[in-house]
């Protein structure tokens, strides 16, 4: 006789955007509570977004010793993936659905997504969209999966923008054209049309702290990239 085992887990995605407020307070202390009484499942807590995985805050929420989720769960941090490690599996899904992608989409849909799983198969999934069966998928294809994923978020990009100062945008703009290693930079300074560089760290701040941009490795990138394609799209 063959048995059958049922496990229920329950996602709490986007958990630290939800338990912003310091360790211990009442919103852990009754989410504690509520997952404490509940033996019928088994929960995980997922910082889907790149700011709050880097971020020390959900780490505190778990390690910290007046937080009551103290102890109570194992981190494990799901690094990009590398290109030769995730395409063989996205190419059998678009072969599955009979389609092709090309070498050169496949691996600027990687670049544009800056190897976050995540991003990537959102790309990979209006790319789907936008073709056909027994289609070959090229570089002309990108524009279109691009302009869909614009259309479904362009909402929240205009709320974003709503949020900026007139320099704060130019300073995103610049961001967003030039890249964000050298934003300190004569050079930098020059194209964004700025004379002070307090005036860009300043900018810069903002827009960290609107989980705009995030910084890694002496670098500023966009939380979204597809926000950062849309700003020059835009105009």
């Amino acid at each position: 006789m063959e048995y059958k085992y049922w496990f229920l887990v329950v996602a709490n995605v986007e958990f630290t955007r939800s338990q912003s407020e310091r360790c211990g307070g009442p919103g852990h202390q009754v989410n504690r509570c509520l997952v404490q009484k509940d033996s019928s499942c088994g929960r995980y807590f997922e910082a889907k977004n790149k700011l709050f995985r880097e971020n020390i805050q959900i780490s505190r929420i778990f390690t910290h010793h007046d937080s009551p989720f103290f102890k109570s769960a194992i981190p494990v941090t799901v690094e990009p993936l590398p290109y030769n490690e995730f395409s063989p599996f996205l190419r059998k899904k678009f072969t599955q659905g009979q389609r092709k992608i090309d070498d050169e989409t496949l691996e600027k849909v990687f670049e544009m997504a800056n190897n976050i799983s995540g991003d990537i198969q959102q790309l990979c999934e209006v790319l789907w969209e936008v073709t056909s069966e027994r289609e070959i998928i090229g570089m002309n294809k990108l524009k279109s999966a691009l302009e869909l994923i614009f259309s479904r978020e362009q909402k929240s990009y205009e709320n974003y923008i709503s949020l900026l100062t007139a320099i704060q945008l130019k300073c995103l703009m610049a961001i967003a054209i030039e890249g964000g290693k050298k934003v300190f930079s004569v050079s930098f300074m020059k194209s964004a049309g700025f004379d002070n560089p307090s005036t860009v760290k300043r900018a810069i701040t903002r827009l960290i702290n609107l989980n705009i941009l995030f910084e890694s490795e002496n670098e500023y990138s966009f939380a979204n990239p597809f926000f950062r394609a849309w700003l020059p799209h835009k105009g």
